[in-house]
């Protein structure tokens, strides 16, 4: 039953970092658009890396890439 637990603890961690990894992915992709296209960048660079870095940390966790994230 343990062993049980923990695969679905772990799936649901999965999940919950999926939804966060496409949230990362759709907010960075809109300041991005907003610093180089609009040039009104709405944060920070510091804050920008922050989020990029979590992103990029959650993708090599989960092995989950979105084809539009900004790491690639």
């Amino acid at each position: 039953m343990l062993r049980m637990d923990m695969v679905t603890e772990r799936r649901s961690r999965t999940m919950n970092n999926a939804d966060k990894i496409k949230e990362l992915v759709q907010t960075l992709n809109r300041h991005q658009h907003a610093y180089y296209n609009l040039n009104a960048p709405e944060i920070s660079d510091a804050e920008y890396d922050r989020m990029y870095e979590q992103l990029e940390s959650l993708e090599a966790e989960t092995s989950i890439i979105y084809s539009n994230s900004p790491t690639q």
